[in-house]
């Protein structure tokens, strides 16, 4: 369903790593998302996506508008969120982060 969207859009009041932006991002598509904690460590404001406050209807409408009115905009997004997701979020990088993970705990 993702690779049919133009836009996918994540308006969540609470996330811990959210899978959305990271599969949006592998999809090369842009991203709306809120703007909190998580959801920042997956999307960049105005570099990877855009961000809204949180629970403000008017300010993911602007950010809606903006990304319609402007093709290079959503292709840029697009193109950066699919770069971040291949360095920070590829299967080898998260399996080496949780072998870490794991290594450290039982140490």
């Amino acid at each position: 369903l993702l690779n049919l969207s133009d836009v996918v859009i994540l308006s969540s009041n609470w996330e811990g790593l959210p899978l959305v932006p990271i599969e949006a991002g592998a999809c090369k598509k842009p991203v709306i998302a809120s703007d909190i904690e998580g959801i920042r460590e997956a999307v960049i404001d105005g570099k990877t996506g855009l961000l809204f406050q949180k629970a403000s209807a008017k300010d993911l409408a602007n950010k809606i508008i903006k990304l319609y009115k402007s093709e290079q905009l959503r292709k840029d997004l697009a193109e950066q969120s699919f770069k971040l997701v291949r360095q920070n979020f590829s299967k080898e990088r998260m399996t080496q982060n949780y072998r870490e993970l794991y290594r450290s705990i039982l140490r």
